[in-house]
């Protein structure tokens, strides 16, 4: 009967690990690539749109991917579009908002910046940001 138990315990932690692992994995599909027409239609009807500008080689742009991802997995921010923006692969926009570092993170409500952060962003920060858009 123990052991019955013992196995009980296993499989129920079992399944509570699979279920984060897949809630996380969810979480960091939250970012999307940046593509112009699908950030042009979120603009144009008044989203909430992040655009995270990083650079592929940049340790804390993708250290931050992983921390910024689950608080975008909050119901609170379900109407935020977040697109993650290689600046090498994008040197328009960069220009065009005047992106000059990186991570960069802006946040826009009906076609206006209603936040910036730059550099080594917090979670506080990165949610207070957010909240200005609501």
């Amino acid at each position: 009967m123990k052991k019955i138990m013992i196995a009980l315990v296993f499989v129920a932690c079992g399944a509570l690990c699979a279920a984060f692992a897949l809630q996380v994995s969810a979480s960091e599909d939250s970012w999307r690539p940046f593509e112009e027409p699908a950030y042009t239609k979120n603009v144009d009807k008044g989203s909430v749109v992040v655009l995270g500008f990083v650079k592929s080689d940049c340790t804390l742009c993708n250290s931050k991917k992983g921390k910024m991802s689950p608080i975008l997995a909050d119901s609170r921010y379900s109407n935020v579009v977040p697109y993650r923006v290689d600046m090498d692969q994008q040197p328009a926009l960069v220009q065009k908002l005047n992106v000059t570092s990186h991570p960069t993170v802006i946040v826009f409500k009906n076609k206006k910046e209603v936040a910036r952060l730059t550099g080594d962003i917090t979670e506080a920060q990165f949610r207070a940001a957010l909240d200005k858009a609501e």
